[in-house]
């Protein structure tokens, strides 16, 4: 049987089951919370069961205080590369003191108090306490549990990132001693928190009660009621089965506002909008931003298991809350006034936000990645979705709307939008805490999705949605790395799908296709003796005898296919591919069109060619042109020849080797070179050199939806810091 129609049985057998039952979780929270928005302090308790999944006895267990990352200005977090997102001097001149921490006041164990100390495995920082270990009183066996009773304070950072808020608005997240999770290799995930990586967890079950002033608006993971108001207090209780955490929002002037959608595979979820005040024309277009991603994930991937999924749009106060993913619930871009702005109405950035955000619920907390260790798997799956929904609800050429009444296309190549480099590591490099700078926007999100878009083009569509669907049926609640997700293309695409996709994620560098030169020469016959017929002819330097004497019958094309000598150097891997020269008769496929993309910035030689020369019918040209790449196993390209007369023939390059040589000698000279004119390879770094033309100067392309997209795409990602 074909590996694709098993994917396809795969995805039947999903689809008919709906979405698959919650599992047990190894894990329960009850936790009792009250927040004072005067001093953004946090008074909890919490009661933690866990089980031991682990093959061998625990005695000790390392817990996360994630606020510690906020505590001071030495902290691991601040130190690796993204403290200036906090804005510490604007913040330092608004607040008197912007900072927030977390500590244990009390750790028991059946009565007896815990001891325990801050640990830094990562870099040794002794300024950081983000992850303490708790000394057990009595060891747990495998299979068995321990209760913890923690009595907890914490103070929200002021405005930070991820989490945090002052006065009227406060996004509470990472916000309680929290165990850290059990890898699929067998230990603890003991890592410190770091700015440029988010979060893991195992799957747990939690019942959250949260004390929020009076009247104040409330929006959290999963399902909610208010229990009680007392002593000017809402007491509100939340509870959520098998989710890998908990957030929450709260404001004075937010409304939830929910609506139930009935998923295109069956089953029903609340959709709920928690927003400011005094917008409630907006809730519609959030809710079916929210409602289209559901069905096109619910569809395409996995039905949706949870019963809730909550948009979070913060105030201005609050935007540094904006784009963070939480099980059913996610902060999409900001709320109120913005998106009545007559720049922004007609842009669906808001939208493409809240499809980003709402494929981490299928890459982050149902299939539930190490994103410590391993980001590009979440943020690079869901990255590509983001684009699948954006495309398949509001079309690929203007799915992210209009700006200045020019469409912005989805797929206008996130890549070219940042800096040009080639020497990046591998994708699968890590940790990930570990990578810097503008690395992390190619390497956790553009590089894995134009790796998945490519493959889409290469293979199929349907091809890349069954490896999806069956990845995400086979590790729902559960934690794959990224050789199980390679294992699931090998299965049900075949091994020349997995093959590809790991060499785009294990490869050093971005894959760059380019037209590096491009020559015209009228022809001539080459002084010297040549044969014609059965004469042998002098031809000295200053012929003027028969201009296409020496040129070989094929050149005249009468059987109509163009004669091309194709040099291919060769490559090595442990052995050695040798290279040859190939003359092969190629059928035209059409004929040229103006390409108002194809720019000239490389070295193009005119040789002899004059003005008159296109008034010479009996003239011959001989064309050259050397095209560039990464030398990739996995990643062929088609080379687009396009000629003056407008014959256009192709050559597919399997892509091994450096480069690969054309040379032609027919009656029209070559007019230009395109790489990749399907825009196949998404993965390309730089598209806009994939095309060169003969003539002096380069065209600028003349379509400014291009250009707007790319000020969009600059846009979006200076809106969301990290989404």
């Amino acid at each position: 049987m074909a590996k694709t129609t098993i994917g396809l049985l795969l995805l039947m057998v999903s689809f008919a089951l709906h979405a698959s039952p919650l599992p047990d979780s190894s894990i329960s929270y009850s936790i009792e919370v009250r927040l004072d928005p005067a001093t953004r302090d946090l008074d909890g308790k919490e009661t933690i069961v866990w089980r031991n999944t682990l093959d061998k006895v625990v005695d000790s267990i390392p817990m996360h205080l994630y606020l510690n990352a906020f505590s001071n200005r030495g902290s691991s977090w601040f130190q690796k590369t993204l403290g200036e997102r906090f804005q510490e001097s604007t913040i330092l001149k608004r607040f008197d003191d912007p900072w927030g921490w977390t500590e244990p006041d009390s750790i028991r164990q059946d009565g007896v108090e815990l001891e325990w100390r801050p640990v830094a495995p990562d870099d040794g920082n002794h300024l950081d306490r983000s992850l303490i270990e708790v000394v057990l009183n009595e060891p747990v066996a495998p299979g068995e549990t321990v209760t913890l009773d923690v009595d907890w304070s914490g103070r929200l950072p002021a405005a930070a990132a991820r989490t945090g808020g002052y006065d009227r608005f406060f996004f509470i997240a990472q916000w309680f001693p929290k165990v850290a999770g059990v890898r699929p290799e067998g230990d603890f995930n003991r890592h410190q928190f770091f700015g440029p990586t988010e979060f893991f967890a195992n799957f747990a079950d939690y019942d959250v009660t949260i004390a929020i002033p009076e009247g104040w608006g409330i929006a959290a993971t999963g399902k909610g009621e208010l229990l009680r108001t007392e002593d000017g207090y809402d007491w509100h209780r939340y509870q959520q089965k098998a989710v890998i955490d908990f957030a929450l929002a709260t404001g004075a002037d937010m409304e939830n506002v929910a609506t139930t959608h009935e998923l295109a595979t069956g089953g029903k979820v609340d959709i709920h909008i928690f927003q400011p005040k005094g917008y409630e024309h907006q809730i519609d277009r959030w809710t079916d931003a929210t409602a289209r991603s559901l069905d096109t994930m619910s569809t395409r991937v996995l039905p949706y298991p949870y019963e809730t999924v909550t948009v979070v749009l913060p105030p201005r106060a609050g935007s540094r809350a904006i784009g963070m993913e939480y099980p059913t619930l996610f902060t999409g871009g900001p709320g109120g006034e913005i998106w009545d702005y007559r720049l922004t109405r007609d842009t669906r950035l808001n939208e493409s936000v809240i499809a980003h955000e709402f494929g981490h619920q299928y890459f982050n907390a149902i299939v539930a990645t190490n994103e410590f260790e391993d980001a590009f798997m979440d943020e690079g799956m869901t990255e590509y979705w983001a684009a699948e929904i954006m495309s398949e609800n509001w079309g690929e050429e203007s799915g992210n709307g209009f700006l200045l009444d020019r469409a912005l296309s989805v797929n206008s190549s996130s890549m070219v939008a940042r800096p040009a480099k080639a020497n990046y590591p591998a994708v699968w490099s890590g940790p990930s805490f570990l990578v810097r700078g503008y690395s992390i926007g190619r390497q956790f999100y553009d590089r894995p999705a134009m790796t998945f878009q490519t493959a889409a083009r290469l293979f199929g569509q349907d091809v890349i949605d069954d490896v999806f669907a069956a990845y995400a049926e086979r590790w729902q609640f559960n934690h794959p790395r990224v050789e199980d997700f390679w294992a699931i293309a090998d299965e049900v695409a075949g091994p020349e799908v997995a093959a590809m996709l790991r060499e785009a994620y294990v490869h050093p560098g971005i894959p760059d296709y380019k037209v590096a030169k491009l020559e015209v020469e009228k022809y001539s016959p080459p002084p010297g003796y040549l044969r014609d017929g059965d004469e042998t002819v002098f031809v000295t330097v200053d012929w003027e005898g028969d201009k296409n004497l020496g040129l070989p019958a094929a050149a005249f094309e009468e059987d109509g296919r163009v004669l091309v000598t194709v040099l291919d150097p060769g490559h090595t891997r442990e052995t050695r591919t040798m290279g040859s020269i190939e003359q092969r008769f190629l059928e035209p496929v059409g004929e040229a069109e103006n390409d108002e993309e194809v720019e000239n910035d490389e070295e193009v030689e005119n040789g002899e060619e004059g003005e008159n020369d296109e008034a010479d019918e009996t003239a011959f040209y001989a064309s050259s042109a050397r095209v560039v790449g990464p030398d990739w196993d996995h990643l062929p390209v088609t080379v687009e020849l396009r000629f003056a007369d407008g014959v256009v023939v192709r050559d597919e390059w399997d892509g091994r080797g450096v480069y690969r040589e054309y040379r032609a000698v027919r009656p029209s000279p070559l007019d230009s070179v395109v790489i990749d004119p399907e825009h196949t390879i998404r993965l390309d770094i730089v598209p806009v050199n994939n095309g060169l033309s003969h003539e002096e100067n380069g065209v600028i392309p003349k379509d400014w939806s291009r250009w707007l997209t790319g000020l969009y795409q600059l846009f979006a990602e200076g809106a969301a810091s990290w989404l």
